[in-house]
């Protein structure tokens, strides 16, 4: 099931649209043109069977596109000039040890995906963010998702120079945590630590200094939830504490304060988010 919620008004409301045809767990997505692109692998499968469909808006349909030729889950996505960047995650294999550092393009206008310098540190579940038309990349997994260290790696990709950059570490390891961009700076939110604890932890990276700084933390502290930003508001749906949640909670840039809003219709985490038009789409998951 797709929700699209309208967050910008003073009245949010959450709608439930046509579901994707193929439910994926963990994909990664993201809104070119004024539709949401979904890459992932089939639930019901194994080995992973990769995916790639588009959702429209204005016609409340799905279409199938060309799926990425590399099977993985727990990667992250981030659109810059009208493609689909797809980073990080871990391979086919049952306990999600096998970790990437890939990076992939999709450009929906040859419906074809293209492989480009490998990211310098292998990790899973991590938080990506798109600034100057650069991606950015911090925290996620080295491993398994219990068991292994979540990290404070960040590191930035240059698409026209296909070359990639360490930058100042992030100052709490997380992975499944929420990235977006308002403002100029790159905001991380939420997560959990390696050992599954989950964090609330604001923290925001300021490219023009290189350097990160505290928020207000998150009222409900969980991890994989999904997340955008509307303006000056970032959105925090669902996600995992000790159970799969439907907490709705907004943050403000300005007055650095959260606020509860309209409660998902269906409690999920590990789903994908992208806003179209002022309108917050959260799609697949568990």
């Amino acid at each position: 099931m797709i929700l699209s919620t309208s967050l910008a008004s003073a009245q949010d409301s959450w709608t439930s649209l046509a579901s994707d045809p193929v439910p994926k767990f963990s994909p990664a997505g993201g809104a070119i043109n004024g539709k949401l692109y979904v890459s992932g692998y089939s639930t019901a499968t194994f080995p992973y069977v990769m995916h790639l469909n588009v959702y429209d808006p204005a016609l409340n349909t799905w279409a199938a596109l060309t799926p990425s030729s590399l099977g993985r889950a727990y990667a992250d996505a981030a659109v810059i000039n009208g493609k689909l960047y797809v980073v990080g995650g871990c391979t086919n294999n049952s306990d999600c040890s096998f970790v990437t550092n890939a990076l992939e393009v999709y450009d929906p206008g040859t419906n074809a995906w293209s492989t480009l310098a490998p990211m310098p540190t292998r990790r899973l579940d991590p938080a990506v963010g798109v600034m100057n038309g650069k991606l950015y990349v911090v925290g996620g997994n080295l491993g398994a998702l219990s068991g292994y260290p979540s990290i404070t790696t960040t590191e930035v990709y240059d698409p026209a120079a296909n070359s990639w950059t360490t930058l100042a570490p992030m100052p709490t390891d997380r992975r499944g945590a929420v990235g977006a961009v308002i403002d100029g700076l790159f905001y991380v939110v939420g997560g959990a630590h390696g050992n599954g604890a989950a964090v609330g932890t604001v923290e925001v990276y300021d490219p023009a200094a290189n350097s990160w700084s505290s928020r207000a933390n998150m009222p409900i502290f969980r991890r994989e939830a999904a997340g955008g930003a509307i303006n000056d508001q970032l959105y925090m749906v669902g996600g995992y504490t000790s159970m799969t949640v439907t907490t709705n909670e907004s943050y403000d840039t300005g007055s650095d304060a959260w606020a509860e809003r309209a409660a998902a219709l269906t409690p999920r985490y590990g789903a994908v988010a992208a806003v179209i038009n002022s309108k917050l789409y959260v799609v697949d998951g568990y």
